[in-house]
């Protein structure tokens, strides 16, 4: 049992890594701040298209990755708000990774997107959830919020309030670093 979590904690360095909460509830939820921040790990996300890219990729801007599925009624609440913030906040990209797996993940979320009227979002997949676990992720849904030299500087287990006054502020201090 030892081998195996240090396997793990080997494979994965951000299953052993500190979050602290922030004593301020922001935007309707408590926030994680990473202690220090974490680099991501590289591991491939798959693309809507079939192709892949990797978080590191995304450095340039701040983004806010939310781990969701498509079987999550809780990660369906906050979709839609995540779908409507898309494009509105200068420097900041937002971008679902779905947990959905198998052969069908893609057209699994692709189809959900259509029913809901998403047209905004990316359709991703985190292929095995590797980047989940790599950063310790433990439920649906889960949002990392990146600076904008790829790291992460924040963790909102649960659905966030991404559209408040306080994310929106949030999000617009890291974007002015």
């Amino acid at each position: 049992m030892h081998r195996l979590l240090l396997a793990a904690l080997l494979l994965f360095p951000g299953l052993g890594h500190a979050y602290e909460p922030d004593m301020s509830t922001r935007f309707g939820q408590r926030i994680e701040i990473a202690s220090p921040p974490i680099e991501p790990y590289g591991l491939p996300i798959l693309l809507g298209d079939g192709a892949e890219t990797n978080l590191p990729a995304q450095k340039g801007q701040v983004s806010v990755l939310v781990f969701w599925a498509t079987w999550c009624a809780v990660c369906k609440l906050e979709m839609p708000q995540i779908e409507a913030l898309a494009g509105t906040i200068d420097g900041v990209q937002f971008l679902p990774i779905s947990l959905d797996s198998g052969e069908d993940a893609r057209a699994k979320v692709a189809q959900y997107y259509a029913r809901s009227g998403f047209e905004k979002l990316p359709v991703a997949i985190d292929l095995g959830r590797m980047n989940f676990a790599a950063l310790g992720g433990r439920g649906t849904p889960t949002s990392y919020v990146l600076d904008k030299a790829g790291q992460v500087v924040a963790r909102v287990q649960g659905p966030g309030d991404w559209g408040s006054d306080e994310a929106r502020r949030f999000l617009a201090e890291l974007v002015a670093q």
